[in-house]
C-alpha cells in the first residue's frame, strides 16, 4: 500500500492534555529490565551497560555514519534474549568495513557446532566469535547454571568460554578447509556477560577476552582490536583481512548458512516492526482532543499524514464538518480515497477551493504538508474554519525539509501565542539505514530516532542515461521477482517522459504506470513532489545528477524517505565529490552530538 492509516484507536486513548507553546517529550517506552542474582555474578554496573539510551538503538561516532554490515539484517523484535540485543546494539557501532552474522542457533543447523555462536564478527583485525548469556551465571562444583529472564535454569559442565572456545575451532577449520581464511590470518573468541560481573574466577575464565558489567564497554572497534591481537599474540596467526578477505569470510559462511532472506519475508517483519512504533502519535492525538490549536512538527516519516488522516477523523466524529487540505493533488487524491467511508470530510487542495462546490466553512481545518502554504496558510484557515485562526479548530501537520515549492518561510513565526506546539521524534516510517542515507546525501539533520534496521541501501553510479536505465531495469526485474509490483516505486526528479517510460518497461519486463492511473499490477513511476505523503516497500529513486542547490537536496530528501524497508538510489558521476561532502558532514553530526551529550540515539 502505498498510503497507510493505522490510527483508528482514537476513540479508545485516554484523554491527555499538552500546555499550549511547549513541546512535550515524546520518546518510547521504557525496556525491559533485568536484575541478575549474587553468585558468581554480581548485578550490572547500569552505568557501564552496552547499548543503553532509552531502550533505543545507537550508533557511535567513530565513524561518518556508515554502520556495521548485519546478516541478517538487525531488527529489533525477532525473539532475542535482551542480553543478545544490546551486545548487538553495541556492535552496531562499528563501521561498514565490518559485517556482524549473528542469530545462528534459530537456524536448523544442530549438526554444526559452529552454528551455536551468538555472533560472527569479521573486519580487518580478523574475525571474533562471541558468546553471549545473559541473566544470572553461576558455577557450582565444576557444574555452569544460566538463569534466564524466565526464571528458568540450565545447567551445563561446559561454560561460556568452553563453547566460545569450541564453535571458533570448529567455524575456523571450515573456513581454512574452504580457502576463505589463510592459516596466518586473525581469529578467536571472546564472551560477553552484558548481566552480571563475575565475582570468582575459574581456571577456564580468560579475562582478556571477556566483558562482564564492570568491563568498560567503549568503541566496539577498540575492543575487538585488542581481542584480535591477543590471539594473534597467542597462536602467531596475526595477519589482518583485506576488504577482499572479509567478503571471502562473510560469503563462504552466508552461502553455507543460507542467511539470505527473501525481500518479501523482510519487508513483512520490518513493515511490523515500524507498525509498533506509535507511541508517540498516541500522544499527539490524546492532546488534540482538548487543544482546539495544534501545530505537530515532524521530519520525513514520523507519521504526520497519519495523524492527519486520525484527527481528521476523529473531529467528523464529533459531529463536525470537517476540511482535510494539502497542496499536493496525488496526495489529496489518496487521502480522499483513504477517506470515502467517512462523511463530513472533505479534502480539497488550496487551488481547488477556489472553484469547488462545498461548506462556506467549516466546524475544523486539518493541513497536512503545511509548510509548501508557507504563510498561506492563514488565508485558508481564515477564509475557511469557524472562528479564523485566532479562536476556530484547526492542526497543522508540516515538515521545513520538504518544502518543494520554495515557500521559504519559518513556519513557527506564523503560529498565534495560543497554539499548542508538538514535536515528533521517532521515525515510523523508515529503516536506520535509509534515514541515514538520505540525511548522507542532502546535507538534513534527521532529528527523528529511526529504531528498526532493515536491508543496506544499494546504490549504483552512472555516466550515460542508457546506461543508467539498464541497472534500472536490472532492478525493477529483481524486485518484482520477490514483490508485487504495486509495492514498488520509481521516483525522479522531473516526470519521465511516456517514451522512456514505455522503454524501460519494456527492457525491465515490467508495467510502469503514473499515481493517476491507480494500477495495482504496476510499479508506480512520479516525482518526489508528486508521491509527498506517499510511501512504498521499495523505492529507486532515479535521475540524481545534483545535489548543489538546496532544491536538489530537498528533491532527494522527499524520494529517499518514500522507502519503507529498500531504498535503491541512481547517482551520476557529477554528484560523487557531493555525496562524499555529504558523508563527511553527517560524520561531523554525529561526532558533535557524541560530544554534546555522549553516545546518543540516531
Amino acid at each position: 500500500m502505498l498510503l497507510r492509516s493505522r490510527l483508528h484507536r482514537v476513540g479508545r486513548l485516554r484523554r491527555g492534555r499538552a500546555q499550549p507553546g511547549r513541546l512535550p517529550c515524546l520518546s518510547a517506552g521504557p525496556r525491559d529490565q533485568l536484575r541478575a542474582q549474587q553468585h558468581l555474578s554480581r548485578p550490572r554496573n547500569p552505568g557501564r551497560h552496552p547499548g543503553e539510551a532509552g531502550g533505543r538503538l545507537l550508533l557511535g561516532a567513530a565513524q561518518p555514519g556508515l554502520m556495521a554490515r548485519f546478516i541478517p539484517p538487525l531488527r529489533v523484535s525477532s525473539g532475542r534474549s535482551p542480553a543478545e540485543t544490546r551486545v548487538l546494539q553495541w556492535l552496531s557501532r562499528l563501521g561498514d568495513e565490518w559485517t556482524v552474522l549473528h542469530s545462528l542457533g534459530v537456524l536448523n543447523h544442530s549438526f554444526k557446532r559452529w552454528a551455536e555462536a551468538d555472533a560472527l564478527v569479521v573486519g580487518p583485525p580478523g574475525l571474533v566469535v562471541l558468546e553471549v548469556k545473559g541473566g544470572r551465571v553461576a558455577r557450582r562444583q565444576g557444574v555452569w547454571e544460566f538463569t534466564d529472564r524466565f526464571g528458568r535454569v540450565t545447567r551445563k559442565r561446559e561454560g561460556p568460554f568452553d563453547q566460545a572456545g569450541g564453535a571458533h575451532g570448529a567455524i575456523r577449520r571450515h573456513l581454512v578447509d574452504h580457502g576463505a581464511l589463510r592459516r596466518d590470518q586473525c581469529s578467536g573468541w571472546a564472551v560477553a556477560l552484558p548481566d552480571v560481573t563475575l565475582a570468582g574466577r575459574a581456571p577456564d575464565v580468560l579475562e582478556e577476552v571477556l566483558l562482564d558489567a564492570s568491563s568498560e564497554w567503549s568503541a566496539p572497534e577498540v575492543v575487538l582490536t585488542r581481542w584480535c591481537r591477543h590471539w594473534g599474540d597467542r597462536s602467531r596467526a596475526a595477519s589482518p583481512l583485506a576488504p577482499e578477505d572479509v567478503a571471502a569470510v562473510v560469503e563462504t559462511l552466508r552461502v553455507d548458512l543460507d542467511l539470505r532472506p527473501s525481500l518479501s519475508l523482510l519487508a513483512d517483519e520490518v513493515d511490523e516492526e515500524l507498525t509498533r512504533v506509535t507511541t508517540e502519535q498516541e500522544r499527539v492525538l490524546r492532546a488534540a482532543e482538548d487543544n482546539p490549536r495544534l501545530a505537530v512538527a515532524g521530519r520525513a516519516g514520523t507519521g504526520k499524514t497519519m495523524l492527519a488522516l486520525a484527527e481528521a477523523r476523529r473531529l467528523a466524529d464529533e459531529g463536525g464538518r470537517v476540511l482535510l487540505t494539502c497542496s499536493s493533488a496525488p496526495l489529496a487524491s489518496r487521502l480522499g480515497l483513504a477517506l470515502q467511508d467517512a462523511p463530513g470530510i472533505d479534502v480539497r487542495t488550496p487551488a481547488h477551493l477556489l472553484t469547488a462546490a462545498g461548506p462556506d466553512h467549516y466546524d475544523a481545518v486539518v493541513v497536512d504538508e503545511a509548510q509548501d502554504l508557507g504563510a498561506g496558510w492563514q488565508d485558508v484557515v481564515d477564509t475557511r474554519a469557524r472562528g479564523g485562526v485566532e479562536a476556530g479548530t484547526w492542526r497543522l501537520f508540516l515538515d521545513p525539509a520538504q518544502d518543494l515549492v520554495g515557500a521559504g518561510v519559518d513556519m513557527a513565526s506564523t503560529l498565534p501565542a495560543s497554539t499548542t506546539r508538538m514535536s515528533l521524534t521517532l521515525n515510523c516510517r523508515n529503516t536506520r539505514q535509509i534515514a541515514v542515507m538520505a540525511s548522507m546525501l542532502t546535507r538534513t539533520e534527521l532529528d527523528a530516532v529511526a529504531p528498526v534496521l532493515g536491508p543496506e541501501v544499494v546504490m549504483h553510479w552512472w555516466s550515460d542515461p542508457s546506461n543508467q536505465d539498464r541497472l534500472l531495469a536490472a532492478e525493477l526485474q529483481d524486485l518484482v521477482d520477490v514483490l508485487p509490483p504495486a509495492r514498488v516505486a520509481v521516483l525522479t526528479h522531473r516526470p519521465m517522459t511516456a517514451a522512456r517510460r514505455a522503454a524501460l518497461s519494456r527492457l525491465a519486463g515490467v508495467h510502469l504506470a503514473g499515481l493517476e492511473e491507480r494500477r495495482t499490477d504496476a510499479v508506480v513511476v512520479a516525482t518526489a513532489e508528486e508521491f509527498k505523503g506517499l510511501e512504498a516497500v521499495a523505492v529507486l529513486v532515479a535521475d540524481v545528477e545534483s545535489l548543489d542547490r538546496a532544491t536538489d537536496r530537498r528533491h532527494a530528501y522527499v524520494a529517499c524517505t518514500r522507502a519503507r524497508v529498500r531504498l535503491t538510489v541512481f547517482l551520476h558521476e557529477a554528484v560523487r565529490e557531493g555525496y562524499q561532502a555529504g558523508a563527511a558532514w553527517f560524520g561531523g553530526v554525529v561526532t558533535r552530538r557524541s560530544a554534546r551529550r555522549g553516545l546518543q540515539p540516531y
